[in-house]
């Protein structure tokens, strides 16, 4: 589920997506209220997980005059929960939160991913004789005509995505079934590469295309920062490029096309990979069309929580990038210890796999077809005399005498589109080998890797 800082986040810029549904203040003692109250958490549980959030409407508008007194006694959990009990046809545990916004408190309910089977009604909800919800219905997110989310009752175009996640999870306990009784197999890559290997010309093909992407992607975030005269301080990036390699659906850089590829982040995390700035209060941050790529730049500096620097691109012809300044350096984690000093491992691994994961959603709502892969480059800049370190992750205890004596280093990898999630680890741990060895040939574990992009996916960080 989501954790308190990552729903801080998005208290701080509310949006809607797919993992994202914001409403209003409710009254849950009320069969109406009770009614949308039901239909958002069990279209969030189709979603497989997200974030039902209570006091702020579809604008991202905070209801300051009408939040009450008592919000965690009327939201309590018990509550909650007994609704989900009561009328879903599978049961399944929520958390709620109670983030405060100038000193008013709101409500955040998370909804856990891991969906094997679709949730539906179980029993109608009457409201003076009359049924408000009917038995047997299912709720899910979909997008609608405009390409913005809502939750609906589900139709025939939205049953191929809900049954394919229950499927995704399935394929997710098989992977770990197989795993535990073939341990000796170390790498699931070279098993896929021994039946379907590729001709080296075409591998170095593409490996060239995407890293000529990176940098023309990062030339264009120099000029963003010469035009707009930005000062900032001296920092580490990661960089991702990808390209998705396949057949897409025609798309053109209008609002609609926009609006769909934001809307299927998954929102792993509070302030995620190709963050959705349409609704920043900072207009200059949120999303606009350059040459054939919508993009956004974010440049919160000097606010201490919220300090950050993001620059991404999307391109309808199935081109992704971003440039995130390292954790390290930049936000409520800066601090003289960590400033242009380390790297923390477990962030690396996080910050991976979610790229991988959300690319992989974004080629989905492109339509792209399921034979097509995503061939990624990553680029870490600014690591010279950095330490390896785990100061984000204090229970991964990890000496700090490793230090790069190399300043950038940038990795390759090819991940097919329909990969499991329970296989993605795999390919985050591959990437993660060139940064890593950086730092005094430093390996890390495939089962940590495992552990936290497991822990990422099921939103349990």
């Amino acid at each position: 589920m989501f954790s308190e800082e990552e729903i801080k986040k998005i208290i701080e810029n509310p949006h809607e997506s797919l993992s994202v549904e914001l409403k209003d203040w409710l009254d849950p003692d009320t069969p109406s209220d009770q009614a949308k109250i039901i239909k958002a958490i069990l279209a969030m549980r189709n979603n497989d997980g997200g974030l039902l959030i209570i006091g702020i409407n579809k604008n991202g508008q905070y209801n300051f005059e009408q939040a009450p007194d008592k919000v965690e006694e009327i939201f309590n959990v018990d509550k909650m929960q007994g609704l989900v009990t009561k009328y879903a046809s599978e049961s399944f545990e929520i958390g709620i939160h109670y983030p405060e916004k100038e000193h008013k408190k709101f409500v955040a309910i998370a909804v856990p991913s891991g969906i094997k089977t679709p949730v539906v009604i179980k029993r109608p909800l009457v409201d003076k004789s009359k049924n408000i919800i009917e038995k047997d219905c299912t709720f899910v997110r979909s997008l609608d005509s405009n390409n913005t989310p809502s939750t609906t009752n589900i139709t025939c175009n939205d049953w191929p995505r809900l049954i394919e996640r229950c499927f995704d999870n399935r394929e997710a306990d098989i992977g770990n079934f197989l795993r535990k009784h073939l341990s000796n197999i170390s790498n699931l890559r070279e098993i896929s590469n021994f039946f379907s290997k590729e001709s080296e010309y075409k591998q170095q093909t593409i490996e060239e295309e995407t890293y000529n992407f990176l940098v023309d992607s990062l030339k264009r975030y120099n000029e963003i920062v010469v035009e707009r005269k930005i000062e900032i301080p001296p920092h580490g990036a990661m960089e991702v490029a990808a390209i998705i390699n396949g057949n897409l659906k025609s798309f053109t850089t209008n609002r609609d096309f926009l609006n769909l590829v934001l809307s299927n982040n998954p929102d792993y995390t509070g302030w995620p990979i190709w963050v959705d700035s349409r609704n920043f209060s900072d207009t200059t941050a949120r999303p606009y069309v350059f040459k054939g790529y919508w993009e956004s730049f974010i440049a919160h500096l000097g606010s201490g929580f919220n300090d950050d620097v993001d620059f991404w691109r999307i391109s309808p012809s199935g081109r992704l990038y971003l440039r995130r300044a390292l954790q390290d350096d930049f936000g409520g984690s800066k601090t003289e210890h960590t400033y242009l000093k380390t790297v923390d491992f477990g962030l690396v691994v996080l910050r991976v796999a979610e790229a991988i994961a959300v690319a992989i959603a974004f080629a989905k709502a492109m339509e792209c077809n399921e034979e097509a892969s995503i061939f990624f480059a990553f680029r870490w800049t600014k690591l010279k005399n950095r330490v390896l370190s785990s100061w984000a992750n204090p229970a991964r205890h990890l000496s700090y005498d490793r230090k790069s004596m190399q300043d950038e280093v940038t990795s390759y990898i090819e991940v097919p589109i329909n990969a499991p999630k329970s296989t993605l680890y795999t390919y985050t741990h591959e990437v993660n080998k060139s940064i890593f060895e950086l730092f005094d040939g430093f390996q890390l574990s495939e089962e940590v890797s495992k552990d936290l992009v497991t822990k990422l996916l099921e939103r349990n960080l």
